[in-house]
Protein backbone atom coordinates (compact mmCIF):
# COMPACT_ATOMS: atom_id res chain seq x y z
CA UNK A 1 0.00 0.00 0.00
CA UNK A 2 1.25 3.45 -0.86
CA UNK A 3 0.96 5.93 1.97
CA UNK A 4 -0.78 8.97 0.58
CA UNK A 5 -0.54 12.19 2.53
CA UNK A 6 -3.13 14.92 2.89
CA UNK A 7 -1.36 17.94 4.35
CA UNK A 8 -3.87 20.24 6.00
CA UNK A 9 -2.61 23.24 7.95
CA UNK A 10 -5.05 24.80 10.37
CA UNK A 11 -5.63 28.13 12.07
CA UNK A 12 -7.09 28.32 15.57
CA UNK A 13 -9.52 30.57 17.42
CA UNK A 14 -9.40 31.24 21.19
CA UNK A 15 -11.31 28.68 23.21
CA UNK A 16 -13.86 30.30 25.52
CA UNK A 17 -13.36 27.82 28.37
CA UNK A 18 -11.23 27.52 31.47
CA UNK A 19 -7.59 27.78 30.43
CA UNK A 20 -6.55 26.21 33.76
CA UNK A 21 -8.25 22.99 32.61
CA UNK A 22 -5.55 22.24 30.02
CA UNK A 23 -4.05 18.86 30.74
CA UNK A 24 -7.01 17.64 32.79
CA UNK A 25 -9.46 14.98 31.75
CA UNK A 26 -12.31 16.02 29.50
CA UNK A 27 -16.05 15.55 29.21
CA UNK A 28 -17.08 16.34 25.66
CA UNK A 29 -20.20 16.44 23.52
CA UNK A 30 -19.96 15.16 19.96
CA UNK A 31 -20.93 17.41 17.06
CA UNK A 32 -23.02 16.81 13.97
CA UNK A 33 -23.15 18.63 10.65
CA UNK A 34 -26.77 18.39 9.52
CA UNK A 35 -28.81 20.61 7.20
CA UNK A 36 -32.06 18.62 7.00
CA UNK A 37 -35.15 19.00 9.14
CA UNK A 38 -37.27 16.15 10.51
CA UNK A 39 -34.21 13.98 10.82
CA UNK A 40 -32.83 12.04 13.79
CA UNK A 41 -29.10 12.39 14.41
CA UNK A 42 -26.99 10.68 17.04
CA UNK A 43 -24.85 12.55 19.55
CA UNK A 44 -22.90 11.33 22.56
CA UNK A 45 -21.27 12.61 25.72
CA UNK A 46 -17.80 11.16 26.31
CA UNK A 47 -15.31 11.00 29.18
CA UNK A 48 -11.61 11.08 28.28
CA UNK A 49 -8.50 10.82 30.47
CA UNK A 50 -10.40 11.12 33.77
CA UNK A 51 -8.92 9.08 36.60
CA UNK A 52 -10.75 7.66 39.64
CA UNK A 53 -14.21 8.83 38.52
CA UNK A 54 -17.07 7.04 40.33
CA UNK A 55 -20.00 9.46 40.12
CA UNK A 56 -21.12 12.62 38.43
CA UNK A 57 -23.85 14.80 37.05
CA UNK A 58 -24.32 16.98 34.00
CA UNK A 59 -26.86 19.10 32.20
CA UNK A 60 -27.03 19.44 28.43
CA UNK A 61 -28.61 22.57 26.94
CA UNK A 62 -29.49 23.46 23.35
CA UNK A 63 -31.80 25.71 21.32
CA UNK A 64 -35.20 23.95 21.11
CA UNK A 65 -35.96 25.81 17.86
CA UNK A 66 -33.41 23.53 16.17
CA UNK A 67 -34.95 20.36 17.61
CA UNK A 68 -35.03 18.26 20.73
CA UNK A 69 -33.70 15.08 22.31
CA UNK A 70 -36.27 12.31 22.02
CA UNK A 71 -34.30 9.30 23.14
CA UNK A 72 -31.41 8.58 25.50
CA UNK A 73 -29.41 5.61 26.69
CA UNK A 74 -26.65 5.23 29.27
CA UNK A 75 -23.29 4.70 27.61
CA UNK A 76 -21.05 1.66 27.61
CA UNK A 77 -18.86 3.15 30.37
CA UNK A 78 -21.80 3.04 32.79
CA UNK A 79 -23.10 -0.49 32.26
CA UNK A 80 -22.69 -1.34 35.96
CA UNK A 81 -23.63 2.08 37.33
CA UNK A 82 -26.90 3.47 38.65
CA UNK A 83 -28.05 6.21 36.29
CA UNK A 84 -30.86 8.77 36.27
CA UNK A 85 -31.88 10.51 33.04
CA UNK A 86 -34.36 13.40 33.14
CA UNK A 87 -35.92 14.22 29.75
CA UNK A 88 -38.92 16.15 31.14
CA UNK A 89 -37.57 19.42 29.72
CA UNK A 90 -36.12 17.95 26.51
CA UNK A 91 -38.54 19.88 24.28
CA UNK A 92 -37.46 23.05 26.11
CA UNK A 93 -33.77 22.39 25.44
CA UNK A 94 -32.60 20.72 28.66
CA UNK A 95 -31.57 17.14 29.48
CA UNK A 96 -30.20 16.18 32.90
CA UNK A 97 -28.13 13.12 33.73
CA UNK A 98 -26.50 11.67 36.84
CA UNK A 99 -24.64 8.46 37.67
CA UNK A 100 -23.00 6.63 40.55
CA UNK A 101 -20.93 3.45 40.44
CA UNK A 102 -19.42 1.14 43.03
CA UNK A 103 -16.07 1.09 41.21
CA UNK A 104 -14.02 3.39 39.00
CA UNK A 105 -15.86 4.34 35.79
CA UNK A 106 -13.93 3.64 32.62
CA UNK A 107 -13.46 6.42 30.10
CA UNK A 108 -15.71 6.27 27.07
CA UNK A 109 -19.37 6.98 26.34
CA UNK A 110 -21.40 8.26 29.29
CA UNK A 111 -24.64 9.03 27.46
CA UNK A 112 -26.01 8.48 23.94
CA UNK A 113 -28.80 10.71 22.64
CA UNK A 114 -31.09 10.84 19.61
CA UNK A 115 -31.75 14.41 18.49
CA UNK A 116 -34.70 15.17 16.21
CA UNK A 117 -34.31 18.28 14.04
CA UNK A 118 -37.34 20.54 13.55
CA UNK A 119 -35.76 23.84 12.39
CA UNK A 120 -38.56 26.00 13.74
CA UNK A 121 -38.55 29.47 12.15
CA UNK A 122 -35.65 28.33 9.97
CA UNK A 123 -33.18 27.98 12.86
CA UNK A 124 -30.68 25.26 11.92
CA UNK A 125 -27.74 25.65 14.31
CA UNK A 126 -27.33 25.19 18.05
CA UNK A 127 -24.54 24.68 20.52
CA UNK A 128 -24.71 21.55 22.66
CA UNK A 129 -23.62 23.10 25.94
CA UNK A 130 -22.56 21.30 29.11
CA UNK A 131 -23.51 23.13 32.32
CA UNK A 132 -23.80 22.10 35.98
CA UNK A 133 -21.27 19.37 35.21
CA UNK A 134 -19.28 17.75 38.03
CA UNK A 135 -17.51 14.42 38.54
CA UNK A 136 -16.37 12.90 41.83
CA UNK A 137 -14.02 10.21 43.11
CA UNK A 138 -14.84 7.42 45.59
CA UNK A 139 -14.45 9.81 48.54
CA UNK A 140 -16.89 12.31 47.05
CA UNK A 141 -14.16 14.80 46.22
CA UNK A 142 -14.67 16.72 42.99
CA UNK A 143 -12.33 15.96 40.10
CA UNK A 144 -11.35 18.92 37.94
CA UNK A 145 -12.20 18.38 34.27
CA UNK A 146 -12.27 20.33 31.05
CA UNK A 147 -15.62 20.67 29.26
CA UNK A 148 -15.86 20.60 25.48
CA UNK A 149 -19.22 21.61 24.03
CA UNK A 150 -20.56 20.31 20.73
CA UNK A 151 -22.98 21.61 18.12
CA UNK A 152 -25.54 20.68 15.49
CA UNK A 153 -25.37 22.82 12.37
CA UNK A 154 -24.98 22.77 8.59
CA UNK A 155 -21.37 22.32 7.48
CA UNK A 156 -19.83 25.76 7.00
CA UNK A 157 -16.12 24.99 6.80
CA UNK A 158 -13.62 24.62 4.00
CA UNK A 159 -14.22 21.95 1.35
CA UNK A 160 -11.11 20.60 -0.36
CA UNK A 161 -11.01 19.27 -3.92
CA UNK A 162 -12.50 15.80 -4.35
CA UNK A 163 -10.06 12.90 -4.60
CA UNK A 164 -10.12 9.32 -5.86
CA UNK A 165 -8.33 6.99 -3.46
CA UNK A 166 -7.90 3.32 -2.56
CA UNK A 167 -10.24 1.80 0.01
CA UNK A 168 -7.48 1.31 2.59
CA UNK A 169 -5.81 4.68 2.27
CA UNK A 170 -4.18 6.10 5.38
CA UNK A 171 -4.69 9.84 5.66
CA UNK A 172 -1.91 11.90 7.23
CA UNK A 173 -2.84 15.33 8.57
CA UNK A 174 -0.14 17.78 9.60
CA UNK A 175 -0.84 20.58 12.06
CA UNK A 176 1.19 23.74 12.47
CA UNK A 177 1.04 23.48 16.28
CA UNK A 178 0.80 20.55 18.74
CA UNK A 179 -2.72 19.19 19.25
CA UNK A 180 -4.35 18.37 22.58
CA UNK A 181 -4.62 14.58 22.51
CA UNK A 182 -7.89 14.50 24.48
CA UNK A 183 -9.57 16.53 21.71
CA UNK A 184 -8.84 13.82 19.13
CA UNK A 185 -11.65 11.28 18.88
CA UNK A 186 -14.01 9.73 16.35
CA UNK A 187 -16.36 12.62 17.13
CA UNK A 188 -13.85 15.34 16.17
CA UNK A 189 -12.03 13.63 13.27
CA UNK A 190 -13.95 11.09 11.24
CA UNK A 191 -14.84 9.59 7.88
CA UNK A 192 -18.47 9.70 6.78
CA UNK A 193 -20.13 7.37 4.30
CA UNK A 194 -22.14 9.90 2.28
CA UNK A 195 -24.38 7.29 0.66
CA UNK A 196 -25.53 5.89 3.98
CA UNK A 197 -25.02 9.07 6.03
CA UNK A 198 -23.13 7.00 8.59
CA UNK A 199 -19.72 7.21 10.24
CA UNK A 200 -16.97 4.74 9.39
CA UNK A 201 -14.92 3.08 12.14
CA UNK A 202 -11.43 4.56 12.03
CA UNK A 203 -8.13 4.24 13.87
CA UNK A 204 -6.62 7.55 14.96
CA UNK A 205 -2.97 7.98 15.92
CA UNK A 206 -1.29 11.20 17.04
CA UNK A 207 2.49 11.58 16.81
CA UNK A 208 4.62 12.12 19.92
CA UNK A 209 5.07 15.81 19.10
CA UNK A 210 1.31 16.22 18.60
CA UNK A 211 1.65 17.67 15.10
CA UNK A 212 0.83 14.70 12.87
CA UNK A 213 -2.43 12.76 12.95
CA UNK A 214 -3.03 9.62 10.92
CA UNK A 215 -6.54 8.44 10.09
CA UNK A 216 -7.03 4.91 8.80
CA UNK A 217 -10.34 3.09 8.18
CA UNK A 218 -10.69 0.02 10.40
CA UNK A 219 -11.94 -1.93 7.38
CA UNK A 220 -11.43 -1.39 3.67
CA UNK A 221 -13.95 1.06 2.24
CA UNK A 222 -16.33 0.01 -0.53
CA UNK A 223 -15.56 0.79 -4.16
CA UNK A 224 -17.57 3.48 -5.96
CA UNK A 225 -18.90 4.85 -2.68
CA UNK A 226 -18.57 8.54 -1.81
CA UNK A 227 -17.01 9.45 1.53
CA UNK A 228 -15.75 12.55 3.33
CA UNK A 229 -12.86 12.98 5.75
CA UNK A 230 -13.92 15.66 8.22
CA UNK A 231 -11.77 17.51 10.75
CA UNK A 232 -14.15 19.47 12.96
CA UNK A 233 -13.69 22.66 14.97
CA UNK A 234 -13.59 20.53 18.13
CA UNK A 235 -9.91 19.73 17.52
CA UNK A 236 -7.93 21.93 19.91
CA UNK A 237 -4.31 22.93 20.36
CA UNK A 238 -2.26 22.44 23.53
CA UNK A 239 -3.29 25.95 24.58
CA UNK A 240 -6.97 24.92 24.28
CA UNK A 241 -7.72 26.91 21.13
CA UNK A 242 -10.21 25.56 18.64
CA UNK A 243 -9.81 25.25 14.91
CA UNK A 244 -10.88 28.38 13.06
CA UNK A 245 -12.96 26.31 10.65
CA UNK A 246 -13.71 22.70 9.89
CA UNK A 247 -12.22 21.00 6.83
CA UNK A 248 -13.93 18.42 4.63
CA UNK A 249 -12.11 16.30 2.05
CA UNK A 250 -14.64 14.51 -0.19
CA UNK A 251 -13.35 11.36 -1.87
CA UNK A 252 -14.47 8.37 -3.91
CA UNK A 253 -13.05 4.89 -3.51
CA UNK A 254 -11.60 3.51 -6.76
Amino acid sequence: MTLMTAVLLFAFLPWQGDASAVGKGTISVSSVYEDSERKTVSISIEAQDIENMESGQLELRYDPQVGYVRGTDSGSSLEDAITVINEDEAEDGIVKFAWVATDEVENGTLLSLDFYTTHEQGVKATDLELVETQVFDEDGDEIGVSLSDGYIKPFDGKVESEEEVSGNKTWTIEFSTPILESSISEQSVYIQNERRNALVDVNLSLSNDGKVLTVKPADELRRSYDYSLIVSENVRSMTNTRLKEAVKVPFTVQ
